[in-house]
């Protein structure tokens, strides 16, 4: 250091701190949860959707777009079971104490829809509102949801067997309709005289 020019006071500092890492470690965590906290408390709609797309593995877009009672309802069972049973739900826990806390600051999911989700990310749409995507479905996977994805941006679909036709797979269709994703979609391209009242 003395063959460089390094001045005294920075080599008596160093010699005073020793083993510098730890103390830089921890200054870096505590500026990442300040980060984390200012978000959280200024742009809490945006923090939820930026830690549900981080955490979608956890996420399962059939049973967690649910009211706060049902949320509390489910965190009970699940402290209501053995520990053995309990252990294995852990992920489901995490994802629950963040749900109540979204829904308790008046935070809303949005259901999977074949025409607004996106393939991955989650949609903030309104000031409190957060869309659930495609790839939230358990078993629909990624490139799935992009094939969906790109199919629906061709256009309307007609029918539950407009889809498959546009190839979309029978399972995707049958997984979407069971969620309620499909909305009022007809099974059938097929057209009745009976539809129009003739």
């Amino acid at each position: 250091m003395h063959e460089h020019d390094v001045p005294d006071w920075f080599i008596d500092a160093c010699r005073k701190i020793g083993y510098m890492f730890p103390k830089a470690h921890a200054v870096a965590y505590v500026t990442m949860a300040l980060r984390i906290a200012y978000f959280k408390v200024y742009y809490p709609t945006e923090y939820y959707a930026c830690y549900l797309k981080r955490n979608i593995e956890k996420f399962d877009g059939s049973k967690m777009v649910c009211s706060l009672a049902h949320a509390k309802s489910w965190m009970e069972e699940i402290q209501a079971m053995p520990k053995e049973a309990r252990d294995k739900e852990d992920d489901t826990v995490t994802m629950l104490e963040m749900l109540i806390e979204m829904l308790t600051r008046g935070i809303k999911l949005l259901p999977v829809d074949v025409y607004k989700s996106h393939p991955e990310d989650f949609v903030i749409e309104g000031e409190k509102t957060i869309r659930v995507p495609f790839n939230s479905l358990p078993g629909l996977g990624l490139s799935a949801a992009q094939n969906l994805a790109a199919i629906r941006d061709q256009g309307p679909f007609i029918s539950r067997e407009d889809m498959v036709r546009r190839k979309v797979g029978k399972s995707v269709v049958e997984m979407l309709k069971n969620c309620g994703a499909l909305g009022d979609m007809p099974e059938s391209s097929q057209v009745s005289l009976f539809d129009f009242g003739l």
